[in-house]
């Protein structure tokens, strides 16, 4: 059938033009989107760039501001001349170029507005520590003033740094604060002075207090060193006194005085009595081993040497209890002997108790006895006390005889 597959081929002819064409338009519309995007992004720059000429364009801008004393003034504190622009001057830059340092000018800032402007973020910051602008510290600011440094550190911690108008913001707080306290801040150096000289002079006041006082704590030390010491010696000499009197070898004391290294510490008194026990020996210590008799007289001679080196021993008691217990016959004789010696001589009084085993030998020294009798352990009270005095003119016996025979029946 020649007409219908005419048909067929004219209609395939058709869509394949159909499809050339749409291909066509479809390049033809990414073509357009393509050169709309490039477009847009050029707009952008262009935008930015009259931006660019607008901030420039504007000689008090937001960092000006922040200086707050005019193009003038900046330029003066930068130590740049006055800006002299090209009336046919057609290119933006983003600063000016520093001008080279000369003999008339040589302090000219070079560095970038980059560098200047981190140092004046990091001056902010520091300012902020010093002044200790900071809710919780010790004096704190006003609250505007806390908040303002609070919220510039958060935007340089959170952004790296913060914006002009933040920066001018919080410095603008912070100078108005200090200038309110410029008046007290006026005479803190001299009242810090005056405090300063207060201070020195009350230091050096308790400095010379305390010299002196130290100086008299080592005068009062050396002076109770030297009376212990000199005690010390005396009962020494008394002790060796007695132990040759009584054909001993000789004896002595070894001392050692610590005073304390602060007031309220001790003293420190080591003391060592010391016997010589044969002619070639050296000087024992009182704890070596040795026979008890001789310990007993040694210790006795040395207790009999205390009261004798104390001064004015004359009248004073020593009470010995046990006396000659433990010791021979003939070590009793001596003990005995030495007491009585010191007594008479030296006018004191010793109370000595002893058994009845001793007494016989006892009772001749005595000037004295008082006879307690323990009957037995059946016994509640002991027997009456008996009293015997012996005296040439017999004066001691007739003044105890009243006190001897009250409560007594007379057989």
């Amino acid at each position: 059938m020649p007409p219908l597959s005419k048909a067929v081929d004219d209609a395939d002819a058709d869509q394949r033009a159909v499809e050339t064409a749409l291909a066509q338009r479809t390049q033809l519309l990414n073509e357009a989107n393509a050169k709309l995007v490039a477009v847009e992004a050029e707009l952008r720059s262009l935008t930015a760039e009259i931006d660019r000429h607008k901030a420039a364009s504007r000689p008090e801008d937001a960092i000006l501001s922040a200086w707050a004393r005019g193009v003038g003034a900046a330029l003066r504190q930068l130590g740049w001349p006055a800006l002299n622009i090209d009336d046919d001057y057609d290119q933006l830059v983003d600063e000016a170029n520093a001008p080279m340092a000369s003999h008339e000018n040589p302090n000219v800032e070079r560095r970038t507005y980059a560098a200047l402007q981190q140092g004046a973020h990091d001056k902010l910051v520091e300012a902020i520590a010093n002044f200790k602008v900071y809710p919780d510290s010790s004096a704190p600011p006003p609250s505007d003033v806390a908040e303002a440094a609070s919220n510039y550190a958060a935007s340089r911690e959170s952004l790296g740094s913060a914006s002009a108008e933040q920066f001018a913001s919080t410095l603008a707080s912070i100078m108005e604060w200090l200038d309110d306290s410029a008046e007290r801040d006026s005479s803190a150096h001299e009242e810090v002075n005056h405090a300063r000289k207060t201070r020195r002079e009350t230091t050096e006041f308790v400095s010379e207090k305390c010299r002196e006082l130290e100086q008299a704590l080592i005068m009062t030390q050396e002076a109770i060193k030297q009376r212990a010491s000199s005690a010390l010696d005396r009962i020494s000499n008394a002790l060796n006194d007695l132990n040759r009197n009584s054909g001993g070898l000789g004896a002595k004391l070894d001392y050692t005085l610590l005073p304390p290294d602060t007031p309220d510490k001790k003293w420190v008194c080591q003391v060592v009595p010391r016997w010589r026990r044969n002619p070639e020996g050296p000087m024992l210590a009182y704890d070596n081993v040795t026979n008890t008799a001789q310990e007993k007289l040694f210790s006795i001679h040395l207790v009999l040497a205390a009261l004798l080196a104390a001064p004015s021993p004359e009248g004073r008691v020593l009470i010995l209890d046990e006396l000659a217990d433990s010791l021979g016959a003939e070590h009793r004789r001596e003990v005995l002997d030495a007491i009585a010696e010191v007594a008479r001589e030296h006018r004191i009084t010793i109370l000595a108790t002893c058994q009845d085993a001793i007494m016989s030998e006892a009772s001749p020294h005595c000037g004295q006895v008082l006879y307690f009798h323990y009957p037995s352990k059946s016994e509640a009270l002991n027997r009456p006390t008996r009293m015997f005095g012996v005296d040439r003119l017999g004066s001691r016996v007739e003044l105890t005889a009243e006190a001897l025979l009250e409560g007594r029946e007379l057989m």
